[in-house]
C-alpha cells in the first residue's frame, strides 16, 4: 500500500503540455511569464532549448516535454514560461497554467520511485490523479552562467 506523505507546502499549480496535466509546487515559482523568444544555443542538453533575459538575468529556457516522453512543440505566444527558483533559476515553458490550487496534505501521496524521477509524489483529485513534477528533476544545472558570459563578451 502506498505511504502518505505531508509535504512542507499547500499551494500548487495545475500545468500542462500537449498530452500531460502535472502540479507544481508554487514554493519554488517566482512567477509566471508569457513566453517570449529565446536566444537558441547549439550543443545544449536534452530539454534546455535557449535562453531568456529576464529582468537583466539570462535563464535557461527548459522543455518538460523530453523528461515527459512528449515530442517538442513550436513556441506559440499562448504559452508560458514558469520562473523556477529551485534549485536554481530558471524557465519551465508549459503549454499553459490552467489554475493555482490549495492541496490538502492527504491529496499527496509518495511513489517508490528512484532520486532521479520526473515526479515522487502524485496527487489526488477526485476526477484524476496527476503527478507532482520535482523541479529538480529539470534543472539545467550551471551550464547558463558559462554561457551567458561567452555571449555577453561579443
Amino acid at each position: 500500500m502506498p505511504r502518505r506523505c505531508i509535504l512542507s507546502f499547500v499551494l500548487a499549480l495545475i500545468c500542462k503540455t500537449d498530452k500531460a496535466r502535472f502540479v507544481l509546487s508554487a514554493e519554488h515559482v517566482a512567477r509566471i511569464l508569457t513566453a517570449a523568444t529565446w536566444l537558441p544555443l547549439e550543443g545544449l542538453p536534452d530539454g534546455v532549448v535557449g535562453m531568456l533575459n529576464v529582468a537583466g538575468v539570462n535563464l535557461a529556457v527548459v522543455d518538460p516535454r523530453p523528461r515527459l516522453a512528449q515530442n517538442q512543440l513550436a513556441l506559440s505566444l499562448e504559452h508560458h514560461f514558469i520562473e523556477m527558483t529551485f534549485p536554481r533559476r530558471f524557465l519551465l515553458w508549459v503549454d499553459a497554467v490552467e489554475e493555482s490550487i490549495e492541496l490538502e496534505p492527504t491529496q499527496i501521496e509518495r511513489l517508490a520511485t528512484n532520486a532521479g524521477a520526473v515526479a515522487t509524489h502524485l496527487v489526488r483529485f477526485p476526477e484524476e490523479t496527476l503527478p507532482l513534477l520535482r523541479p529538480e528533476a529539470f534543472d539545467p544545472g550551471d551550464l547558463i552562467s558559462a554561457i551567458s558570459a561567452d555571449v555577453s563578451s561579443l
